[in-house]
């Protein structure tokens, strides 16, 4: 009699038959509990609040954004013919009369910002490990400085972004772009322990973190017999190095920057992505509504435009 072997998935399929079904974990219902009558009106408030809130919020962001980039446009192209860095400003608008009018009296006013923040390209780089290997044009000479004989040699941070400012992303050319570099943007290592001291001394006996963190408190309690002696303890080894300190890198603009960035554009258009490049914040905000009406006034034409924005979808 000749048997066939069964294939994993028969297998599998006869074994289902005899295990048990995983139950299918439901969504768990939370409790409803009743509160005190005199806190409803508050709670009744808030989620009627947060119900408007919700609805007007992506309406609210969707306009703002709108408002962000064309005052950033009237910035830049100020900054550009100025050939400086102008002052934030406020946009403030005259109250309408029936027939759409502007009258003499304030009604609105918002305030655009541009704001420098010095991590603006931290983001934007490629880490040490990351950095793109090139070939080096000097056929592979042996006493080439730049990849030491070896034909290929890795770019520098500050190559990459070179690179990125010539390239489409920004328009710079390649002349601005290293200047840029040179002039505006620094490049370091920081330093520090990969743990607490007092963390590594928790480690286990015999590991390098342990006895790091042993010579480390030891060298912290050590004092010599007079001012400016010596003392001797026992040297740190390169794997309790290896294992205890760590190097990451920063990068960061200059300050002031933003009183010479134009310098480095040749045009508006490569003005505007050098600035969204870094990227500096656009904010739009102190939003004031109704300046020179009455309180009463105030609160109808907000009831009027809250109206207006709530209507149903179906009803539109």
């Amino acid at each position: 009699m000749v048997t066939t072997k069964k294939s994993t998935a028969d297998q599998l399929k006869s074994l289902k038959k005899k295990a048990k079904r995983k139950e299918t974990k439901g969504k768990k219902e939370i409790r409803v509990v009743g509160i005190l009558p005199e806190l409803q009106p508050d709670i009744r408030q808030l989620c009627e609040l947060a119900h408007i809130f919700d609805a007007i919020k992506p309406l609210f962001e969707q306009h703002k954004a709108a408002a962000q980039e064309e005052f950033f446009l009237m910035w830049t192209e100020e900054m550009w013919e100025g050939k400086g860095k102008p002052d934030n400003f406020n946009v403030r608008l005259k109250r309408l009369d029936a027939e759409g009018n502007p009258t003499a009296l304030d009604d609105t006013q918002c305030q655009f910002q541009l704001k420098f923040r010095k991590s603006g390209i931290a983001g934007k780089l490629p880490n040490e490990e990351d950095l793109p290997e090139l070939d080096c044009i000097c056929g592979k000479k042996a006493d080439c400085e730049l990849c030491e004989g070896e034909g290929t040699y890795q770019q520098t941070v500050g190559e990459v972004l070179i690179d990125t400012l010539h390239s489409d992303v920004v328009g710079l050319s390649k002349e601005n772009a290293r200047e840029f570099v040179e002039k505006e943007v620094n490049i370091d290592d920081d330093y520090d322990f990969a743990m607490p001291i007092n963390k590594m001394t928790q480690q286990k006996d015999g590991e390098a973190l342990k006895t790091l963190g042993d010579k480390l408190i030891a060298y912290l309690h050590a004092r010599a017999r007079k001012a400016g002696g010596k003392v001797s303890l026992a040297a740190i080894t390169d794997d309790e190095i290896v294992e205890g300190l760590n190097y990451y890198q920063v990068v960061s603009l200059k300050e002031g920057l933003l009183d010479r960035i134009f310098q480095y554009a040749d045009s508006l258009e490569q003005l505007r992505k050098l600035l969204k490049f870094i990227a500096v914040t656009r904010q739009v905000s102190n939003f004031d509504y109704g300046i020179s009406d009455e309180a009463d006034a105030k609160v109808e034409r907000v009831k009027e435009a809250v109206s207006r924005y709530l209507v149903p979808a179906d009803a539109e």
